[in-house]
């Protein structure tokens, strides 16, 4: 192996004297005993030094000429990877005697001597000293300068030894430094292997842990689990105790300690003990960090994730359990139940409560809702279970029911209880329920089937004139059979995806181009094909299932709006219109969850048109002055179909005005319509509202609306409602 130094062109065996021809020479004077052996030990000082590796080399090349026979005018060189040490005057590199520097099969460096006086490197005897003899000199001056390379070469390998551990105690000590901790030490008396010592080396990172210097704790067992929180200390010392017993491989805890300040800090302690040959401890090392703020991050989770599963498992208005969270204890109930016990569910109907809505407002209907479910409770058994199903209905849980009549008797308890009216928004309000019975045991009913069984009987009872509780007996009548049906297929649609939007184009007949899009509804129906809304819409709402329906229409439209814009389709004032029914206008958060859609996809509010019925916007105006503070633009749908005011126009919550196709069909036919149209563009004129005409289908329906100064538009006469991968194939461009 090359040490990298550079060689003269000298043959290595022909010394530089010989080469030059003979030349007188002193008298050799050999060096004492004493002085060699006092050279060697100047060596081995110097290589042991705890210095770094140049310093040691220019310490022990100062001490080589003392170990030669002749130290008189000797020099010396030690060449070791980058480091060079070199006695003062020495000459060029390869001038001297070379021994290399080996361990085992590594070659380190080169140690080179030599002699200042031209006679060569080592001029060991007079020219008179006859060749055996000058061999003899050269093989023992060889010999000292083999013992004087050990000693280099061991001093080297220590001292590259020490040079790695200071550097893996620096990584350790960054490491640990990084994560908050400290070391501590434990040493066992070896008379007694079994007691655990108090002396124990505690690291100056550890007690500045707990607020502490170095000088101001003792390195005490006793004295840090003094500070241990008392709760845990039994903790602690079981596990220390299992694992000198040898029960545990680690000794692996967390617990609290108190901090100089008077605060508790979590700590996770991880050591091991090392054991003699007969298997007694001799030594525990372990490492301590703070993990206060992981176990404090950890706990805001763990309370965050609760919170969430309570807010998916409970309703927020009323804080009862919600539909899901029902199903569930059902299910709970059913298995659970013994042999001759029975399991009941109770489902209640509020009768009327949209009225509460529509002339109080929503936020007289929630506290009247919050009202009655503090009614329920105080009429109900301890076992017994309330659960708010969805709007204005409730569902209880009966267990351990002797017979069906038990069940019954409950219902009654839950009507008498409101008897007595509410007091809501100062006023007097007679709230009336329908409450259907269903009972099973002994696991012949399903979850399913029970409330199926109690939602019919629910509708018997409302359609009774004499009943407001039935007990379901007998069959489910067809009609019933296939109501449940549709609505468990309904469900189902939900749940596996089977509805899709389709997307008709709202014309700018002024600009020649595509001012928005109207998203509707379809269920793909895996046996009936597509169906329109007319056909799942007024099921959907009578179930309530519009409300998650009409969620998803809306996210998915704003979803697909935004892919458009990403893919360059649309550009960005193209505007989304949504019809809104009146249960997603009615629900407690339908506000926030359009402004969360909203804030999450980044969909411009102004560019969301919200359609709602005449109807449904007077009912629900506090509701619709919330969406309209977001933002977000109102349109009435179908306006002259339904009850028609002005207070709405007035109060400027709407933004545009839909005319029904039915009032654009016998525009050219029938003049009470075509003077109706007039006075809609009338009106919306002098309000400063959008019209928008639907039902445009031939060009002469066109010309009147554009004669009448409208210039949006939409109907087949430019496109049926197309898929969204059809959509913009149209031909005409959607552009400002």
């Amino acid at each position: 192996m090359s040490d990298g130094r550079p060689r003269s062109s000298r043959a290595a065996g022909a010394p530089p004297d010989l080469a030059r021809g003979p030349s007188p020479a002193p008298p050799v004077a050999a060096a004492p005993p004493g002085a060699l052996l006092d050279g060697l030990r100047e060596v081995g000082r110097a290589m042991s030094a705890a210095e770094d590796l140049a310093a040691c080399l220019r310490r022990a090349v100062e001490a080589i000429p003392r170990v030669l026979r002749r130290p008189e005018r000797a020099w010396a060189r030690i060449h070791v990877g980058a480091h060079e040490a070199a006695t003062p005057g020495a000459p060029e590199a390869g001038r001297g005697i070379e021994v290399p520097l080996r361990a085992g099969d590594e070659t380190l460096g080169v140690l080179e001597v030599g002699h200042l006086d031209g006679s060569g490197e080592l001029p060991a005897a007079s020219p008179a000293v006859g060749d055996e003899e000058r061999a003899a000199l050269e093989n023992e001056e060889r010999a000292r300068l083999e013992i004087v390379a050990q000693q280099v070469v061991l001093g080297v390998r220590r001292n590259r030894a020490e040079s790695e551990l200071r550097r893996r105690d620096e990584q350790l000590a960054l490491a640990i430094d990084g994560l908050r901790g400290g070391i501590w030490d434990l040493r066992f008396d070896p008379d007694r292997p079994g007691e655990m010592p108090d002396r124990c080396y505690l690291s100056d990172s550890l007690k500045r842990l707990i607020g502490f210097e170095p000088d101001e704790l003792p390195s005490s067992r006793l004295a840090w689990w003094e500070r241990v929180h008392p709760e845990d200390v039994p903790r602690l010392d079981r596990t220390a105790e299992d694992h000198i017993a040898g029960r545990t491989e680690l000794h692996d805890v967390e617990y609290r300690i108190r901090h100089r300040d008077g605060s508790f800090r979590w700590l996770h302690t991880r050591g091991r003990i090392r054991r003699d040959e007969a298997g007694r401890p001799v030594r525990w090392t372990g490492l301590e960090w703070d993990v206060t703020a992981a176990r404090e991050a950890d706990s805001a989770r763990r309370r965050s994730e609760e919170r969430l599963r309570d807010l998916a498992l409970r309703d927020p208005l009323t804080e009862l359990p919600n539909r899901a969270l029902a199903e569930h204890r059902l299910a709970e109930a059913i298995a659970a139940a013994a042999e001759g016990s029975r399991v009941g569910v109770l489902f209640i109907d509020l009768d009327e409560f949209k009225i509460i809505n529509d002339s109080l407002g929503h936020r007289a209907g929630d506290q009247l809702l919050v009202q009655v479910a503090g009614r329920f409770h105080t009429c109900m058994r301890e076992s017994d279970f309330l659960a708010r199903f969805g709007g204005d209905e409730f569902l209880v849980v009966l267990e351990d029911l002797a017979s069906p009549e038990a069940a019954v008797q409950v219902a009654e308890r839950l009507q008498a209880c409101l008897v007595e009216p509410f007091e809501v928004a100062g006023t007097a309000v007679h709230q009336a329920a329908s409450i259907g019975v269903a009972v099973g045991g002994d696991g012949r009913a399903t979850v399913e089937e029970l409330l199926r069984y109690a939602d019919v009987a629910m509708y018997r009872a409302k359609r009774s004139t004499h009943r407001s509780v039935e007990l379901f007996q007998g069959s489910v009548s067809a009609p019933e059979i296939r109501r449940l049906q549709e609505e468990n297929e309904l469900r189902a649609a939900l749940e596996r995806g089977q509805f899709e939007l389709h997307y008709q184009p709202i014309v700018d007949l002024e600009r020649h181009v595509v001012r928005g899009a109207e998203a509707l509804v379809r269920w793909r129906h895996p046996q009936r094909g597509l169906l329109p809304p007319a056909d799942f819409i007024p099921l959907a709402e009578e179930t309530g299932l519009i409300v998650p329906i009409g969620d998803w229409v809306i996210a998915e439209a704003v979803r697909q709006v935004c892919r458009w814009r990403r893919q360059g389709g649309v550009d960005e004032t193209f505007e989304l219109s949504v019809n809104l029914s009146a249960r997603q206008l009615e629900a407690t958060d339908f506000v926030q969850r359009v402004q969360r859609l909203l804030t999450v996809s980044g969909f411009p509010p102004h560019q969301l048109l919200l359609e709602l019925t005449e109807n449904v916007l007077l009912r629900s105006t506090v509701r619709a002055r919330d969406l309209r503070d977001l933002g977000v633009r109102l349109a009435i749908d179908d306006f002259g179909t339904g009850y028609a005011s002005l207070a709405y126009l007035r109060q400027m919550i709407v933004d545009t005005l839909k005319i029904d196709r039915s009032f654009t069909r016998d525009l050219d036919t029938d003049p009470t319509c075509l003077r109706l149209v007039r006075s809609v563009f009338f009106l919306a004129e002098s309000l400063d509202l959008n019209v928008i005409v639907e039902g445009i289908e031939r060009l002469d329906q066109e010309d009147m609306v554009t004669r009448m100064g409208g210039s949006l538009v939409q109907g087949f006469l430019y496109s049926r409602p197309l898929p969204a991968e059809e959509f913009l194939d149209r031909g005409m461009p959607c552009a400002a």
